[in-house]
């Protein structure tokens, strides 16, 4: 049992350091380390003499989640599909081909009659079958709730390894003694993270560990890329360290009242922390503070250390999440302890605590930094505008198709895009919410099972701190308390749960509290007397024969076996994708890497070949080696270009797609057959298509894959539905800008004009410098059938984004003129504030050749709403433009002080300050 207990420990502080454990790679060692435990837990179960014992009723929540999750996985026919869950059966049915595909009439309808006649007997065959010709087989029709299974598979292991830990905390940290060393290696460990953070935060060179760079971006804390996660993970701690100096304390101040004058009354020998200066003279209250004073030790000290240490870091990691969920669970905590028993005058102790972290605060220097959070966690309009509450917004819409039974567990990410109401640039991996990602991904039912177990632990940690002060279960209860309310409100701005670290130590601590709660005396006489059922169902625990635990233990030990499994396929595909992703480069990768690439790649999606990200991947490879064959070919048959770069574009499957069009369009399609049996060409955009149809038959909420269909299924066959796919790729990738101009591109060459500006308007309002590249594909001059409307976004300030695009001069005209329009037709038809009534006003006469009026009416709007930062910034650049750099400067300030984190505003203020002393100076 010590090894099991020293393992656990040590896994649970190791893992931190290891980025909060998020790499498979890392998992697996960890993950066999649990699976190590857990048999030793086994083998204690198989040891046990009694014929009954005590398990958490936590459990069933726990098991009935894993039962949830595995039914998600189960392929179901159409209309159980379509009963359980519509907007799934729809998205699964809609992503598959076109109907008219399978019934044979694609070519006799669409098609003249010269085609028709020119067409072969296979060519109309792949035309219909254009799946079953490049090897994929037809859809069976039944299909699981989850759209994307590999994602919910590994979410899967993750409930595995939670239910494991959850019952080694509830067989190993179940004594007294082992829950107090759980409270002093959480709050250690936490105060050597924080420590390390505030170093690094003071000497911060843009890399973790003074060497790693962040290639994913992110705002890090300590060794967690996200400072969310690490200040979540650290507010775990502060509840051991709290649980550990409350114990301490208690030790001393049991001393010091000992050697209190008087006789001591019996209910003074059953508590004594209740015969405290309440019950004595103000004397007795100075010698009880000297006493308890003098009985300080190094212990307390140490406590005392850990607490101010890791509050520190979580004020300074900025999270303003882990602010809200650090105050509201230290108020919780105390006013559920002050229910519990009188505490009085030793309230006074928190003040400790928070004057010593104030101090350490202001003696770092951090203070503006915190000061200038605080305000933005005040500010409304600042929240109002965070793209965390638009995304959740996003979030709710999914939700409202997925109530019922959910999407599958880890696919939010790939759900809420087809969701979104505006087009941006972020792509939010989770919901930043773990009670609206839970609804989203497994339902009501999800939700539920959440609460319950939530509802469980919480009741666990009042029955543990009613118990009398000086016991340890008393401390160990507060420390429970608070750890359960920090990360259930925690929850709310985050997604901490879903790192190894964070969910471990939380499971650990789970377990190790309603199993402590289910060992209590009254726990064993309630079930031992044979009390009602509902009596039974409200306790804590569960009382199971020996067989029973031991059956319990070895289904967690085959559940941790399955965790490690697949953790180590999703990390051997990670090893095999690392690298596979080239920039748009010829001189990248040789063909001879490319291919060495698919050959590694494609050994290990066989370990996990329902991973569409890894098909779509192998999908990309196929076609970089179509692209080098091209490139091959066209030295040898010397065919030059001017530059080596244009030779590049010429191989693209773009300019492919584009060529077939033009030659089909022009009848030329004996041309058109000649390129579509070049060797190279058929061989690799075969294999392409293939693991193009794989990846979306793994999931069909990936909009490249369709993109990939709609663009490289003209080179196997002459006519395919291809605004279909590209439709489905517009809508599932609305935060993705590079992929909407693509899409954008091939609706554009399939004479889609009217879908292709509604794929080039997503991607301007994203990234408004995509418009040039836009014009140059499709210039509005040259096109009659040009529609503004569906190109220029909704939104004021990205049409005033759009206006300093570099364009030629008669283009300029051509957007400031619709612009100007879009501005007035806004004005009209939106229900508008005041402030953004003026706002758009202003952009309407900017654009006309009206400075000054727009400007006035930009300074009215920013008068009104003095929070909206963008506007201010657009104030800014436009004064700046007029030669008013005195206020642009002014206005720019202010935006800096608003968002003091958006590098943009910093540089830009440096370059107009110096321009400004340059005019100055000459």
């Amino acid at each position: 049992m010590l090894f099991g207990r020293v393992t656990a420990l040590l896994i649970m502080g190791i893992l931190p350091w290891l980025f909060g454990g998020v790499q498979p790679a890392v998992q697996v060692w960890f993950y066999t380390g649990l699976f190590v435990v857990l048999v030793v837990c086994l083998i204690h179960g198989l040891r046990l003499r009694e014929s009954h014992c005590m398990v958490p009723l936590l459990l069933v929540p726990l098991l009935g989640a894993i039962a949830w999750v595995s039914f998600q996985l189960l392929p179901l026919s159409a209309p159980w599909h379509a009963f359980l869950s519509p907007a799934g059966a729809k998205w699964w049915s809609s992503s598959e081909e076109v109907r008219i595909l399978g019934q044979g009439g694609l070519l006799s309808s669409a098609a003249t009659q010269e085609e028709v006649a020119t067409s072969s007997p296979l060519e109309g065959q792949i035309a219909e079958k254009l799946p079953q010709a490049v090897g994929v087989p037809a859809p069976s029709g039944w299909h699981p709730l989850s759209l994307f299974p590999a994602s919910t598979t590994r979410d899967l292991a993750q409930l595995w390894i939670a239910l494991g830990a959850v019952l080694i905390g509830a067989q190993l940290f179940n004594t007294h003694s082992a829950q107090i060393a759980l409270c002093i290696v959480m709050a250690m460990n936490g105060a050597c993270l924080a420590f390390f953070g505030l170093i690094q935060q003071l000497s911060w060179n843009g890399l973790l560990f003074w060497s790693i760079p962040l290639t994913g971006g992110g705002t890090p804390f300590s060794t967690y890329v996200n400072r969310n996660n690490a200040a979540g993970y650290l507010n775990m701690c502060l509840a051991g360290a709290v649980g550990w100096f409350i114990f301490e304390m208690t030790k001393a101040a049991k001393t010091a009242q000992e050697d209190l004058p008087g006789p001591a009354d019996s209910a003074q020998q059953t508590d004594s922390l209740e015969r405290t200066p309440a019950t004595v003279g103000c004397c007795s209250r100075r010698v009880f503070l000297l006493g308890l004073i003098r009985n300080l030790n190094v212990s307390i000290l140490l406590a005392l250390t850990c607490i101010v240490c890791i509050s520190t870091g979580i004020v300074c990691s900025l999270s303003r999440g882990a602010w809200v969920s650090l105050g509201s669970a230290t108020v919780f905590t105390v006013l559920t302890v002050a229910i519990t028993r009188r505490i009085g005058w030793r309230i006074a102790w928190c003040a400790l605590p928070i004057l010593l972290c104030g101090a350490l605060v202001l003696w770092l220097g951090r203070s503006p930094d915190v000061g200038n959070r605080f305000d933005r966690l005040l500010s409304f309009e600042s929240n109002v505008s965070e793209k965390r509450l638009v995304n959740w917004s996003d979030g709710l819409l999914a939700a409202r198709d997925f109530w019922r039974v959910g999407s599958g567990a880890g696919t939010y990410r790939y759900v809420y895009p087809s969701f979104q109401q505006e087009t941006d640039d972020v792509w939010f991996y989770h919901a930043e919410n773990q009670y609206l990602e839970a609804l989203v991904e497994t339902g009501m039912i999800g939700v539920g099972l959440m609460v319950a177990a939530l509802g469980l632990v919480l009741r666990a940690a009042w029955a543990l701190v009613k118990q009398p002060s000086f016991t340890r279960t008393h401390a160990f209860g507060i420390t429970a308390l608070f750890a359960i309310a920090s990360q259930a409100i925690h929850a709310f701005f985050d997604f901490g749960m879903y790192l190894p670290a964070n969910m471990i130590l939380f499971a650990l601590l789970c377990g190790a509290v309603t199993g402590g709660a289910a060992d209590l005396p009254r726990e064993r006489s309630l079930r031992r007397d044979g009390r009602s059922r509902f009596r039974c169902l409200v306790g804590n625990g569960l009382r199971v024969s020996s067989p029973g635990l031991v059956c319990l233990l070895t289904c967690c030990c085959v559940g941790s076996l399955f965790a490690t499994r697949e953790t180590a396929a999703a990390a051997i595909l990670e090893k095999a994708l690392d690298g596979t992703q080239y920039e748009n480069r010829p001189d990248e990768a040789d063909l001879k890497q490319v291919e060495n690439d698919i050959q590694r790649l494609s050994l290990a999606v066989q370990r996990a070949p329902n991973d569409a990200l890894a098909q779509l991947r192998l999908a990309d490879l196929w076609v970089r080696r179509f692209r080098l064959s091209a490139m091959q070919d066209y030295k040898e048959k010397q065919i030059a270009f001017s530059s080596r770069e244009l030779t590049w574009q010429h191989t693209s499957t773009t300019y492919l797609h584009g060529w077939l069009r033009s030659l089909e369009r022009d009848a030329r399609y004996e041309d058109a057959e000649k390129v579509r049996s070049t060797g190279y060409l058929r061989a690799n955009i075969t294999n392409a298509i293939r693991h193009a149809y794989l990846a979306r038959n793994a999931c069909p909420l990936l909009g490249k894959a369709h993109a990939r269909i709609a663009e490289l299924g003209i080179a196997i066959c002459r006519i395919l539905p291809e605004d279909h796919h590209i439709e489905f790729a517009r809508r599932l990738s609305v935060s993705k800008a590079g992929d909407l101009f693509h899409c954008g591109q091939i609706a554009y060459q399939s004479d889609s004009l009217e879908l292709a500006l509604d794929c080039w308007r997503g991607c301007i309002t994203a990234t408004p410098e995509y418009l040039d590249r836009v014009f140059s594909i499709c210039p509005p001059e040259t096109n009659p059938d040009w529609n503004w409307d569906r190109l220029l976004p909704d939104a004021p300030e990205k049409l005033i984004a759009l206006t300093r695009i570099p364009l030629p001069n008669h283009q300029r005209v051509l957007l400031c003129q619709a612009i100007g329009k879009k501005a007035e037709t806004l004005q009209a038809i939106r229900e508008l504030s005041a402030g953004e009534g003026l706002y758009i006003a202003g952009v309407a006469n900017l654009v006309r050749g009206h400075p000054a009026k727009g400007i006035s009416l930009l300074f009215r709007a920013v008068g009104m709403r003095p929070g909206m930062t963008k506007w201010r910034y657009d104030l800014a650049v436009v004064l700046q433009k007029e030669g008013r750099v005195d206020e642009a400067i002014e206005q720019l300030l202010m935006c800096c002080g608003q968002d003091p984190e958006n590098g943009a505003y910093t540089e830009l203020l440096k370059r107009w300050s110096a321009l400004r002393s340059g005019s100055q100076s000459s």
